[in-house]
């Protein structure tokens, strides 16, 4: 029993990575075992992630560094913290400005700390590993952007076996699965979710992130998938309808005269009746009267010399 918890433990040494916090700025500070970056860079949950916990650090440089290792941290139980608690203080409280650096140190520090790096090297890349302030002030520190990687005292997860594949998934032109309804695609989606290819003017319903699941490229079904189901032919065009039959335009009303002109045609009318009854009236005075002298008329020898000539 003891061998094999042995076992089980050389095999999880390293811990399990649970979390990488990329940040833009990071110091290897001198000389009270602590190192610094800016809360600027850290949001409260990473921060809060980080304390207790097993935390690497790596330049961005090059991230395959771990410094220490993982293996290093677990086996000296050197856990993360940070001075204040991780909490931000003033720097002037006057002029209302806090202290933009977060320090970092660990619980504890071994005699051979930093294992992988020089001892008492100024170039030391490790939370709190440099001690020695005339040899760190004498050369380039290493201020850049980092990585932390944090780490739990556990061993991987064995990945889960896969699900049997669905038999009842249709395949079409390399698209597989597919169903008919949502509720079944979603329910074979390891997310919850689903989306839709439309073929032959249908919806059908695909889960998302399943593995295994294809999109048409290169063209194949699975052997024990189905086929899309056979589609009725479409119903045939109705005729169109008949125009409706065109209805005659109406017929323009009657002339009428415009006001001004039957107005003038009137007055016209009536200046030329006025004048006829005065005419009329004016001739029955004048040749009806007995005042009238008769015309003389010529003498008839007059006359006949006249036929003469």
């Amino acid at each position: 029993m003891l061998a094999l918890l042995g076992l089980e433990l050389s095999q999880c040494e390293s811990g399990r990575l649970i979390k990488e916090i990329p940040v833009k700025r990071y110091s290897p500070w001198c000389c009270g075992g602590e190192s610094y970056s800016w809360f600027d860079d850290l949001s409260r949950e990473d921060i809060d992630a980080m304390q207790g916990g097993y935390v690497t650090v790596a330049p961005r440089s090059d991230p395959s560094i771990e410094l220490p290792t993982s293996a290093y941290l677990i086996a000296n139980n050197m856990t993360l913290m940070y001075r204040n608690g991780g909490n931000q203080v003033w720097a002037n409280e006057t002029a209302g400005t806090l202290h933009p650096h977060i320090y970092l140190n660990y619980s504890n520090y071994p005699a051979d700390y930093p294992p992988n790096e020089e001892s008492g090297a100024s170039t030391n890349y490790s939370i709190g590993a440099n001690r020695n302030a005339g040899i760190y002030n004498s050369f380039t520190n290493q201020d850049g952007a980092a990585l932390f990687r944090l780490y739990v005292d556990e061993c991987n997860s064995p990945p889960l076996s896969p699900p049997p594949p669905p038999t009842t998934a249709m395949c079409y032109e390399g698209y597989w699965p597919l169903y008919m309804n949502d509720a079944e695609a979603v329910a074979l989606s390891p997310i919850g979710t689903a989306h839709v290819h439309n073929f032959k003017g249908v919806d059908f319903y695909m889960p998302d992130s399943f593995v295994g699941a294809t999109h048409g490229d290169p063209i194949w079904c699975p052997g024990h998938s189905k086929t899309l189901p056979p589609y009725p032919p479409p119903s045939p065009t109705s005729p169109p309808s008949p125009s409706p039959p065109t209805i005659p335009p109406a017929s323009p009303p009657p002339y009428k005269l415009p006001v001004s002109l039957q107005v003038v045609l009137f007055i016209t009318g009536a200046g030329l009746i006025l004048c006829a009854v005065v005419i009329c009236i004016s001739w029955h005075l004048w040749y009806g009267s007995a005042k009238m002298k008769p015309v003389p008329l010529r003498p008839q020898a007059k006359q006949s010399r006249f036929l003469k000539l």
